[in-house]
């Protein structure tokens, strides 16, 4: 559904997710994704530090730390978290 730009269907789909396994990594990620394109920086940053809590090396979650460091300037970070 994020690929498609379907943000509210990826963000429900995700939350059921969560509902069913609180743990899942991948969700968390997709849930961020979907904040971060709504311009909702704060909650998806929270998704993602969630995400690389369970799995530090996700590449959905370093992916999306990577995009907001850019869009916060911060390009050496997101250097080497791409």
């Amino acid at each position: 559904q994020y690929a498609t730009n379907d943000l509210s269907g990826c963000l429900e789909t995700s939350n059921n997710i969560l509902k069913l396994n609180a743990n899942n990594q991948e969700a968390e990620a997709m849930i961020g994704l979907a904040y971060l394109s709504l311009n909702q920086r704060e909650e998806a940053e929270k998704q993602f530090k969630r995400a690389l809590d369970h799995n530090s090396s996700n590449s959905l979650a370093l992916f999306g730390m990577g995009r907001l460091a850019l869009q916060r300037g911060n390009n050496q970070e997101a250097q080497n978290l791409l």
